[in-house]
């Protein structure tokens, strides 16, 4: 369920190129998918093809099971739907 509020809290708010951000992504329903060794393995050598294909540069991430923490500078934004849509259809 959504936070009705949660659209006020994204009100003004400016992504930079170049600037540090710490990108959090949850699964859907929160099922906890990365407690099975073989997905969270999938997850994280689908996070390095895209780090070798220059898509994404992350300085850090975590994964849990169910939900994802990446650390890095940004990229244009059409660069963070990128990463999050895919992790939203999976």
């Amino acid at each position: 369920m959504q936070n009705p509020h949660s659209k006020s809290l994204r009100k003004g708010r400016v992504s930079e190129p170049g600037q540090i951000y710490l990108l959090t992504t949850t699964t859907i329903g929160r099922r906890p998918v990365f407690e099975s060794f073989q997905a969270a393995r999938l997850c994280i050598c689908a996070k390095r093809f895209q780090q070798q294909a220059a898509r994404i540069n992350s300085l850090a991430f975590v994964l849990m099971p169910d939900h994802f923490h990446c650390y890095g500078p940004a990229k244009a934004p059409p660069a963070l739907l990128f990463i999050k849509t895919p992790v939203f259809r999976w």
